[in-house]
């Protein structure tokens, strides 16, 4: 049960509504925790190194900065999760004006303040990476894409992980008999769908739809077996 797949960039949401998602790749964003302090490129593919960013922030927080510049109408950095786009950013400004998730500052000092970050890191870290974007190398991380200038207006976008699943379940044999503690299979006792876990077949990593497959054989396998004994 110490494996869960974890997703990023959502926010801590009233449990009324659904999920609200950042764009964790929007054009110029770079990623601070608490402190203000960055943590990777922003732009990599490695799912497990972004997921261990959240997993080491301080209390799983990430914040998404951008300047008012990148931030366009036609490209939203806040949605519903399975809902519809963000229309001219209408979600945004929305948390915005709560500003509990969404924060404001016409200098990075003004920004960590609203936004509860450590200003004088957080000023550190915008300098540090804008003379990247002026050098054109991330000195710290490699990164090479979408190296845009902070500068003017910021904002910070609140994010946590969020997890839906867990890769842990119930110990059983190839018949879908729960085992107990001794390994020994329990008369009478099946185990399928989800609480078979998923761990054994995909460790630290996950590809969608990777646990459709087991919960059809392990469905077909209990069900077997269980109408077998019980008719014995």
């Amino acid at each position: 049960m110490d494996y869960c797949w974890s997703y990023n960039s959502a926010f801590p949401h009233d449990p009324t509504r659904l999920t609200h998602l950042a764009d964790k790749n929007y054009p110029g964003v770079i990623w601070v925790d608490i402190n203000g302090q960055r943590m990777i490129d922003e732009f990599t593919d490695d799912l497990k190194s972004i997921n261990d960013t959240y997993l080491n922030a301080d209390e799983n927080i990430v914040y998404f900065i951008i300047s008012e510049e990148m931030l366009t109408d036609d490209n939203p950095i806040l949605n519903v999760a399975y809902g519809p786009k963000d229309e001219n950013n209408k979600l945004f400004f929305e948390e915005l004006e709560k500003g509990n998730l969404v924060f404001e500052g016409n200098t990075p000092e003004e920004l960590a303040e609203n936004a509860g970050i450590n200003p004088e890191q957080l000023r550190k870290t915008i300098d540090t990476y804008n003379t990247y974007v002026d050098n054109g190398e991330d000195a710290d991380f490699g990164r090479t894409k979408e190296l845009k200038k902070l500068e003017g207006k910021l904002y910070a976008v609140k994010t946590i992980p969020y997890a839906i699943m867990t890769y842990g379940g119930i110990k059983h044999n190839v018949d879908a008999e729960v085992l107990d503690v001794n390994n020994e299979p329990i008369s009478g006792l099946y185990v399928a769908g989800e609480a078979v876990g998923n761990v054994q077949l995909s460790g630290e990593n996950t590809c969608a739809g990777s646990g459709l497959g087991q919960a059809t054989l392990f469905g077909r396998v209990a069900g077997k077996n269980a109408a077998k004994n019980a008719l014995e």
